[in-house]
C-alpha cells in the first residue's frame, strides 16, 4: 500500500471519525465530481466541523490519497486470492479472467473509484501519487503472472507488467464511460485481447 506521512489516528473512536469522513467525501465526489467537491462540502456531509479534517487531511488531494489506498487495499486482498489460484494451478488467462470479472463488479458498486482515477490524472499535485500505484500494481502483477517468465527483474517482465496496468486502468475508464448494460460486454472484450497478448 502507499504509505501516507499524514497523522493516523490510533484510538477507535477517531478511526470511526476517519472512515465517516471518508466515505462523505466518496459520496460528495459521486455527486459532484472532483472539482467539485470541496471540504466545507465534505465536512457538512460528514457531520464535522471543517477545521477538525486538517487534522488528517490539508487538503482535498490528500483526501484522495486516502480513498486510493482504500482502493489498494481491496484490490490487494483480489491479488492474493489470484496468487492462491495460480499456486493451485490455474493459467494465467483464468486467473485474468476471474480479476477482470471482480474489477468490473466493483468499479459498478463503489461509485468513488471513477472521480479519484479522474483525479489522478488531471490533477498536477497527484501525479506522484498515480505513479505509486501503477508501480505498486505492476510490481504485484509481476509476482503474480510473469513468474513462470523467470526473473521479475528481467526487463521484459517489468515491461510486461507496466502494460498490463495501463491495459486494466484503461479498462476501468472504459467502463465508466459506458451504460452498467455494456460493461459485460466489454469485459469479454478486453479478456479477449488479453488472451491474445498473454503467453
Amino acid at each position: 500500500m502507499i504509505a501516507n506521512a499524514r497523522t493516523r489516528p490510533s484510538q477507535l473512536r477517531s478511526r470511526e471519525r476517519v472512515t465517516k469522513i471518508l466515505d462523505a467525501a466518496a459520496e460528495v465526489m459521486v455527486e459532484r465530481g472532483y472539482d467539485g467537491a470541496t471540504l466545507r462540502e465534505i465536512a457538512a456531509r460528514a457531520d464535522v466541523k471543517q477545521t477538525s479534517m486538517y487534522r488528517y487531511w490539508p487538503n482535498k488531494q490528500a483526501i484522495v490519497s486516502d480513498l486510493i489506498d482504500r482502493f489498494i487495499a481491496g484490490q490487494d486482498v483480489e491479488l492474493d486470492a489470484c496468487m492462491a489460484m495460480r499456486k493451485s494451478g490455474s493459467s494465467i488467462n483464468e486467473v485474468l479472467a476471474s480479476y477482470i470479472s471482480k474489477l468490473r463488479h466493483i468499479v459498478e458498486t463503489e461509485y468513488w473509484i471513477r472521480p479519484c482515477q479522474i483525479a489522478l490524472i488531471s490533477d498536477p499535485a497527484l501525479k506522484d501519487l498515480d505513479e505509486k500505484m501503477h508501480a505498486h500494481f505492476s510490481d504485484r502483477f509481476s509476482s503474480l503472472f510473469f513468474t513462470e517468465a523467470g526473473d521479475q527483474s528481467n526487463h521484459n517482465t517489468q515491461t510486461a507488467s507496466r502494460l498490463l496496468v495501463i491495459f486494466l486502468d484503461t479498462f476501468v475508464l472504459s467502463l465508466n464511460r459506458y451504460a452498467t448494460l455494456d460493461h459485460k460486454a466489454m469485459e469479454a472484450e478486453f479478456r479477449a485481447v488479453l488472451q491474445g497478448l498473454l503467453p
